[in-house]
């Protein structure tokens, strides 16, 4: 399976970018990594590419834990909190070391974070689409100052200054196990975003370079208590565009 490790912002992070069209070999060998839940997850996918696609991603996550943590990948056991956020079981832990981590899907790439040290780690990668309004999209999600951002920008830099801010919050949501709900609420700044106007909220961002036509971020916070936790499920995320409910992809379809 192919995992390429990018440049980590900064010390203790770890970044992996994993193309999720692999070769039926690959797509094989993923499919016997995975639990059984997660293989009759993957059942539940009308698509092919869908099914094959979460396959990879999960095996992928499993591969990269499996070596932090010194189990087979299989072995693994995860917890999933009540907003989606997936975790390790206690048994798989690695003991006195803090891991957290957190995974994005969008298109054909997926991005596993790992962190080491205080706090929890959120990641998020989106695929631009023409045919998404995103201005509309932005005045239904954000606060004016920012769908305004959004609506000054012309072209190719629309999409890109909407999914500069999407990522920021979404990886930040994710690694505070925040719910979608608190998207307006997130307020982005050069290095940093925080919920609202508590200076104690707020986390670490950086901009991620994985590939062209894709934008992505990674966000470090400071500890949060994790939520109960239930079995994986499927997260739909939607917004207001033009009148109507569009399915956005930005959430983790695969996680």
């Amino acid at each position: 399976m192919e995992l390429t490790v990018l440049p980590p912002p900064t010390h203790g992070l770890r970044l992996w970018r994993v193309p999720l069209d692999q070769d039926v070999a690959a797509r094989r060998h993923a499919w016997t990594l995975l639990s059984p839940d997660e293989q009759a997850r993957a059942g539940c996918f009308a698509l092919a590419e869908d099914r094959h696609r979460y396959t990879v991603a999960r095996a992928a996550l499993r591969t990269v834990l499996g070596r932090a943590c010194r189990v087979h990948p299989r072995a693994l056991r995860l917890a999933t909190s009540r907003a989606g956020r997936p975790s390790l079981e206690p048994r798989d832990g690695p003991g006195t070391r803090p891991l957290d981590f957190n995974l994005s899907h969008s298109g054909d790439i997926a991005l596993i974070a790992l962190w080491r040290g205080a706090g929890r780690v959120g990641v998020d990668v989106e695929h631009g689409s023409a045919l998404v309004d995103y201005v509309a999209v932005a005045r239904s999600v954000f606060p004016a100052v920012e769908a305004d951002r959004v609506a000054a920008a012309r072209g190719e830099d629309r999409a890109d200054q909407f999914l500069r801010l999407w990522t920021a919050k979404e990886a930040y949501l994710k690694a505070r196990g925040v719910g979608i709900a608190r998207l307006r609420d997130v307020v982005v700044r050069p290095g940093t975003v925080r919920l609202g106007t508590d200076p104690r909220s707020t986390g670490r961002l950086w901009p991620l370079d994985v590939a062209a036509g894709y934008v992505a971020a990674v966000v470090l916070c400071p500890g949060t208590r994790a939520a109960g936790h239930r079995p994986a499920t499927s997260k739909h995320t939607r917004a207001m565009e033009g009148g109507r409910w569009t399915t956005l992809n930005c959430f983790d379809r695969y996680a």
